[in-house]
C-alpha cells in the first residue's frame, strides 16, 4: 500500500488505517505501515498479523449501510418490491459487473416449483438486456439492473445466488439471508468462495448439481449472521500510532525497493498461481472456454502415439469430432490417420515452471511444424506450472493457450457441469479399449444433454 510505505518511511505523520471486506487474498490488503486493519471476521486477524506484525488488526461489525441493520419482515420487503408474498424467492446476483453464469442460476432456480427469481445484472446493460429477452415469457423472473434496493431485497429473499463475493455477502450476512457461491469467474472469485465457504459463511456450489441441491435445501440452510462488534469509526478516530517509523539512507531504500521488486517479478513470472490473476487485469483470453455462438463444446483427448493412432482406426465409423494432443511425436503418416478419422493433433505444452522456460518455445515450434500449423493456433497448457513466461513464449509464435478443468473419463458422471463453449479434455489410460468405450458413451451423454462435440479447431473457427 503507498500510505504504508510512506507511513514507514516517515512521510505521513498520523496513524493509517485500511478495511478489508475481503475473505481471501488477504496478503494483497495487508501492510506492516498500516497501523490498524478493519477486518469482519475474527478468523482474518492471524493472517493479516502474519504480514503486518501483533495488534495490527481488529475485527469491527460489518462495513455496510445502517439501512442493513434495520429490522426488516420478508413479508413487508415482498409488499415493497411487488414480488409474490408466498413462496420461495430467489436472489441470483453477478454483482457490480453482472458476471457469472446468471442465466444457469436462474433457470436451475425455476426447477423449483414455487420460486421466484429476481436477477440482479448490475451495471451491464447488455447482460440484461441478454437476461431479459432469455425470460420473457417467463412470469417468475424479474432481471435488474444497478439497484438500491438491495436491503429490501435481501430481507425478502430466501436465499441469495452469487458470483463474486464482495459486499454484497456482507450485506447478505448482515440481513441473515443464506448464501450460495456460484458460477465464479476465474481469478479470485472461486479462491474466495472457497474461504467463506470453509468459515460456513456460504454454501460453495461448484456445478449446476450442487446448486440445484443447495437451493433445494435452502429452507434448512442456517441463517448465518457476521457477528456485531465494535463500530469502525470509533476505532478510527481512537487509532494510535503502532508503526515504528525507521528512517534508512536512500541508497538502501532503493537497494531494497529494487530486491523485493526483483523477487516479486520472478514470483510473478514463475507462479503458476499469479496466471489467473494476472491473465484477468490485463483481459487475456479464459483458458477454460472458448468463445462460439454454438451449443458446442471442445474435446482434447489425451494420450500415447500408438493408443490415439488405435483410437483413429477403432472409432473411424463412430463419426467423432475432436482434438488430440500425443505424449509421443507423430509422424507425417499418423497426423493424415487422424485427420482421416475426424481428429485434429493440437500441440500439447509439457508442465511448465521455470526449468521448462526454456524448452517451451521448441516443444511448441516442433509440434507445429509436424502438425503444419500456420497463423494463429490454440495449444492445450498444463493446469500445473502454467506461467506468465510460458503465455509469452507460446504468444510469441501465435498460440493461445487452452486449460480443461472436465476430464470425461474421471467425471463422467457429473457431465450437467459441462457448458456450451467449454474445453473438456479426455486422458486415455493403461486400458486404452475400455477408455475408449468410457469415451463413446460420455460423447453420447452429451450429444443426448444437447450438447455438440467437436474439436478446438473447428469451435474456435465457429
Amino acid at each position: 500500500m503507498i500510505l504504508g510505505c510512506l507511513r514507514l518511511r516517515g512521510k505521513v505523520q498520523v496513524p493509517v488505517c485500511a478495511t478489508i471486506t475481503d475473505f481471501a487474498g488477504l496478503e494483497l490488503w495487508a501492510d506492516k505501515g498500516v497501523d490498524l486493519h478493519l477486518v469482519m471476521h475474527e478468523s482474518l486477524v492471524p493472517s493479516v498479523e502474519r504480514v503486518a506484525g501483533r495488534g495490527s488488526a481488529c475485527v469491527v461489525s460489518p462495513l455496510v449501510s445502517s439501512q442493513f441493520l434495520i429490522p426488516r419482515s420478508a413479508a413487508d420487503a415482498r409488499r415493497a418490491l411487488g414480488i409474490p408474498v408466498a413462496g420461495t424467492v430467489v436472489v441470483v446476483s453477478g454483482g457490480g459487473w453482472g458476471v457469472g453464469d446468471l442465466g444457469g442460476a436462474i433457470e436451475t432456480a425455476l426447477e423449483i416449483d414455487d420460486a421466484s427469481v429476481v436477477c440482479l445484472a448490475g451495471r451491464d446493460a447488455a447482460i440484461r438486456s441478454q437476461l431479459e429477452n432469455a425470460f420473457a415469457r417467463q412470469p417468475r423472473v424479474t432481471v435488474l439492473g444497478f439497484t438500491d434496493a438491495m436491503s429490501d431485497l435481501l430481507a425478502a429473499a430466501d436465499v441469495l445466488v452469487h458470483s463474486t463475493g464482495g459486499v454484497t455477502c456482507l450485506e447478505a450476512l448482515t440481513r441473515g439471508c443464506p448464501i450460495v457461491a456460484y458460477g465464479a469467474p476465474p481469478g479470485h472469485a472461486p479462491l474466495l468462495a472457497r474461504e467463506m465457504s470453509e468459515l460456513g459463511l456460504v454454501v460453495n456450489a461448484r456445478s449446476v448439481r450442487e446448486l440445484r441441491a443447495a437451493l433445494v435445501a435452502a429452507p434448512t440452510i442456517p441463517r448465518v449472521f457476521l457477528a456485531r462488534s465494535v463500530d469502525a469509526a470509533t476505532l478510527v478516530l481512537g487509532a494510535a500510532p503502532r508503526v515504528a517509523v525507521r528512517l534508512r539512507a536512500r541508497l538502501a531504500r532503493t537497494a531494497a525497493t529494487a530486491s523485493v521488486l526483483a523477487v516479486g517479478l520472478f514470483a510473478l513470472f514463475a507462479s503458476d498461481a499469479t496466471y489467473p490473476v494476472v491473465a484477468e487485469a490485463f483481459a487475456l483470453p479464459e483458458t477454460t472456454s472458448l468463445s462460439s455462438s454454438k451449443h458446442a463444446v471442445a474435446l482434447v483427448i489425451r494420450g500415447d502415439r500408438r493408443d490415439l493412432v488405435s483410437l483413429a482406426v477403432a472409432t473411424r465409423n463412430d463419426h467423432l469430432q475432436a482434438s488430440v494432443a500425443s505424449s509421443g511425436a507423430l509422424t507425417t503418416q499418423d497426423v493424415v490417420a487422424l485427420h482421416a478419422a475426424g481428429l485434429d493433433p493440437i500441440p500439447e505444452l509439457g508442465t511448465g515452471g521455470v526449468d521448462s522456460w526454456l524448452g517451451a518455445r521448441g516443444q511448441l515450434q516442433s509440434q507445429v511444424a509436424r502438425y503444419r500449423l500456420s497463423g494463429s493456433f490454440h495449444y492445450l497448457a498444463p493446469r500445473e506450472g502454467f506461467t506468465i513466461v510460458d503465455y509469452l513464449l507460446g504468444r510469441q509464435l501465435g498460440g493461445a493457450p487452452i486449460q480443461a478443468r472436465y476430464d470425461l473419463l474421471t467425471r463422467a458422471q457429473d457431465i450437467g457441469s459441462v457448458h456450451p463453449g467449454q474445453v473438456v479434455v479426455a486422458t486415455l489410460g493403461t486400458d486404452p479399449a475400455r477408455d475408449r468405450a468410457h469415451l463413446v458413451a460420455s460423447i453420447r451423454r452429451l450429444e443426448l444433454a444437447g450438447l455438440t462435440v467437436t474439436s478446438v479447431q473447428q469451435l474456435s473457427s465457429g
